[in-house]
C-alpha cells in the first residue's frame, strides 16, 4: 500500500475515522515504510484519548451493545431498578476495560478473573457495594467476581423474570471459546417446561430437560457453564437463593474443550481456567482480528494469525500489545495480489 493508504489504515484500526496531520506528514515523509515506523504510529494512535473508539469491540464482542434492547425486567420480581441502570452497567465495563487497555501488562487474564470492577455511587447502591461516594467510576473490590465475566454481558442473555443459565452458557462457548453450537432442531420445544417445576430449581429443570438426548447434544456444552453463574441474579447482584427462593448450586464441571476442562466451583475458577486456555487465547486473537480488519479470518491468513498468536504469547497476553501486533502482520502490511482466474 501508498505511505497515505498505510496512514489510513493506521488511523481507521485504531480511531476508526481520518488520519491526523503527524500521520500526513509521516506519510509525507515516507515514514511509513518499515514495521517499525508503523509500530511507533500505532503506539501514538493506542495512546491518544481518540482511541477509546476501540471500546466499540468490546461492546460488541462482550454484549453490552445490546442491553439497551435486551435488558427488560419484570418490576415485580425485580422492583425499584435505577432508571439508570443499562448505561451505569455499560460504564462499568468500558471504564473497567478502559483501566485494562491502559497498561502495558493489563491482560487476558485481567479481563477474564480480575477480582474487581470499576463503579459510582450510584452503580454502588445498586450491587450493594461500600466505597464510592461520587458520578466518577473507580476501582472497587470485588471478591467472588471475575472481569468481564460477572458484568453486563452475563446480563444481557437473561430474561424478563429470571437469569438464563442456557443463554449463559452459550455466550461463553461462541464468543469466549469460539466453539460452535448447533441450533436446535426444528422439533424440539427451546422452551423450558416448567408446568411441574414446583420446588425445582432451573439448574435442576434443565438437568431433567437433558435427558432427553436430542437436547442433551447442545446442552451438554452450554447448561454446565451457565450454572456458574447462578449466584449472580438478572441484575448483576450477588445471591443465595433464585427467583423462587431456592437455593442457589453453581458446582460444576467445564468440558468438551481443547485444554480448559476440569471442575468449576464459582466464576472465578471459570475465569481461571479459561484464561490459561490456548483455546481461549486463539479465539480472542480471532475475534480481534474479524473486528479490526472488518472481515472473517481466511485460509490465506493462517501466516498473519501465527504472527499474532506468537506475538500474543510473548506480551504474556497484553491487550494493548495485540492491537499493535495487529499492524505487524502480513494482512496490514501488505496489499493481497490478485491473480486472473484461468480461462
Amino acid at each position: 500500500p501508498s505511505q497515505y493508504e498505510m496512514a489510513n489504515r493506521l488511523s481507521y484500526l485504531f480511531w476508526q475515522s481520518m488520519p491526523d496531520q503527524t500521520l500526513f506528514d509521516a506519510a509525507a515523509a515516507n515514514e511509513l515504510s518499515t514495521p517499525d515506523q508503523i509500530k511507533a504510529q500505532a503506539k501514538r494512535l493506542l495512546a491518544d484519548p481518540k482511541a477509546s473508539r476501540l471500546l466499540e469491540y468490546f461492546d460488541e464482542w462482550l454484549g453490552t451493545d445490546t442491553l439497551g434492547t435486551a435488558f427488560v425486567r419484570d418490576p415485580t420480581i425485580y422492583p425499584n431498578l435505577d432508571p439508570n441502570l443499562v448505561p451505569l452497567l455499560q460504564q462499568e465495563t468500558r471504564s473497567f476495560v478502559s483501566d485494562v487497555l491502559s497498561r502495558p501488562d493489563g491482560s487476558l487474564s485481567d479481563l477474564l478473573t480480575a477480582p474487581y470492577t470499576f463503579a459510582n455511587a450510584e452503580l454502588a447502591t445498586h450491587y450493594g457495594f461500600s466505597g464510592p461516594s461520587g458520578t466518577d467510576f473507580v476501582r472497587v473490590d470485588t471478591p467472588g467476581r471475575a472481569g468481564v465475566l460477572t458484568q453486563g454481558m452475563l446480563l444481557a442473555r437473561d430474561k424478563a423474570t429470571r437469569t438464563s443459565i442456557v443463554r449463559r452458557g452459550l455466550k461463553i462457548r461462541l464468543d469466549v471459546l469460539c466453539e460452535k453450537v448447533n441450533a436446535p432442531p426444528p422439533n424440539v420445544n427451546v422452551n423450558l417446561d416448567t408446568s411441574d417445576a414446583m420446588g425445582m430449581t432451573q439448574r435442576q429443570r434443565l438437568e431433567q430437560h437433558r435427558q432427553n438426548p436430542s437436547c442433551a447434544a447442545c446442552h451438554d456444552l452450554m447448561d454446565p457453564i451457565g450454572v456458574v453463574f447462578e449466584g449472580f441474579d438478572a441484575v448483576g447482584r450477588t445471591r443465595t437463593t433464585d427467583e423462587q427462593g431456592q437455593p442457589i448450586d453453581t458446582t460444576s464441571e467445564l468440558d468438551h474443550t481443547d485444554d480448559a476442562n476440569g471442575p468449576i466451583n464459582n466464576p472465578t475458577e471459570l475465569g481461571q481456567l479459561l484464561a490459561n486456555s490456548d483455546e481461549v487465547r486463539s479465539c480472542y486473537v480471532t475475534k480481534s482480528f474479524q473486528f479490526f480488519y472488518g472481515r472473517d479470518v481466511d485460509s490465506p491468513d493462517a501466516c498473519s494469525m501465527a504472527q499474532l498468536l506468537k506475538s500474543f504469547k510473548g506480551s504474556a497476553y497484553s491487550l494493548s500489545d495485540l492491537l499493535v501486533a495487529l499492524t505487524q502482520t502480513d494482512a496490514f502490511l501488505y496489499r493481497p495480489v490478485l491473480t486472473a482466474e484461468a480461462p
